[in-house]
């Protein structure tokens, strides 16, 4: 059984769903959710994989109340042999109800950073706390990267950590010809230009995407011959076009098929201050781009698996990326192919990390 707030059309959900659907394959598999689903949910995407997916449909003030009587009635209906969960939520409420049933979490951030940046520093931190007295019950935590599972390790003090890297759908996303490359541009209607770099998430402070457009501007002004197209909406996107007034920037707003605006494009860049592990860098290189990636803990893990697979820079170290960008351009994007192919085939892919998940189940009912 997972557990899990929604299946809104985030990375987690695009994650939750790379793991259900393999180990659906091999094991009996449900899906069950806190709360109504909005517009922008994915449950067709699952439920289209032959998932089951049941709900609680409970507000998160009605959730407050009913949740744990709700949840109790469907592992009973269900029987599940192990619940993972992921979010704060879905972590506190399994170990309250459960209480036979092997339960694993998985944490995709920091919390002690990532909370208060998203809820403010007094929810944020009653968020934490919450989430820390949950992951100390699980039977396994499973941090998404090295930097992540440290950070459980050091910084809270849990013993009953491991480390599963995300993985991306290489059928969803995969390298494509110069040809196909402009065949997507010319669809997308993306700017002319003979080098294109491509940034995508939410347009929020945690990204950082200020700080690459001022890059970008630096290193190649109003120039029509490099472009920058940066894929997502949020809530600096008003303040990210007055930035990139007069330049060759393109905004898309919220999309759902950022794999075309991936296949469109020559290189990937992230200045983000935080990540877990990236799963927009991870979509990028699967789709045959190389990287350039701000030097924080996660990303670093990217370079250290294989190191020719595109540029680091130093955080927040405008003259840097500006350079990186600049020099980028000039380089082959074949001759990243051979890196590219080799981190995601070994590392990165959704069957790698499906197959881990499905060794940490197998070892926890053993235990």
């Amino acid at each position: 059984m997972y557990l899990v707030s929604t299946l809104k059309r985030t990375g987690p959900t695009n994650q939750l769903l790379n793991l259900v659907s393999r180990v659906n394959s091999k094991y009996e598999v449900v899906v069950v959710t806190l709360s109504p689903e909005e517009s922008d949910s994915l449950k067709s995407d699952f439920v289209g994989k032959g998932i089951q997916v049941r709900t609680l449909n409970l507000s998160r003030l009605a959730g407050l109340f009913f949740s744990a009587k709700a949840l109790k009635k469907i592992i009973a209906d269900e029987k599940p042999d192990i619940i993972h969960t992921q979010g704060v939520r879905s972590d506190s409420l399994a170990v309250k109800v459960s209480s036979t049933t092997p339960c694993i979490a998985t944490v995709r951030n920091f919390p002690q950073l990532d909370l208060p940046m998203t809820y403010g520093s007094f929810k944020g931190k009653l968020l934490e706390l919450a989430q820390l007295k949950a992951l100390r019950e699980m039977s396994a935590v499973c941090g998404v990267s090295k930097a992540v599972t440290q950070n459980l390790i050091q910084y809270y003090g849990l013993k009953n950590v491991t480390c599963v890297l995300n993985g991306v759908d290489t059928e969803r996303y995969n390298p494509v010809s110069s040809a196909v490359k402009k065949e997507f541009r010319e669809r997308l209607d993306l700017p002319v230009s003979d080098y294109q770099f491509v940034s995508t998430g939410h347009l929020s402070g945690r990204k950082n995407p200020a700080r690459l457009i001022k890059a970008f501007k630096e290193a190649f002004g109003e120039s029509e011959e490099v472009s920058l197209v940066l894929v997502g909406g949020g809530e600096l996107e008003s303040e990210c076009k007055l930035l990139a007034k007069d330049l060759n920037i393109h905004f898309t707003g919220r999309v759902t098929n950022v794999s075309d605006y991936l296949a469109a494009s020559d290189c990937f860049v992230s200045a983000s201050l935080a990540e877990g592990m990236p799963n927009a860098a991870l979509e990028a290189m699967a789709s045959g781009l190389p990287v350039i990636l701000s030097d924080i803990p996660p990303h670093k893990e990217i370079f250290e698996l294989n190191s020719n697979v595109g540029y680091q820079f130093r955080l927040n170290e405008l003259d840097e990326l500006a350079l990186k960008l600049k020099n980028m351009t000039s380089n082959n994007r074949n001759s990243y192919t051979a890196a590219l192919s080799n981190i995601i085939d070994s590392e990165l892919s959704a069957d790698v990390m499906a197959s881990r998940y499905m060794s940490l189940y197998q070892s926890t009912l053993k235990a």
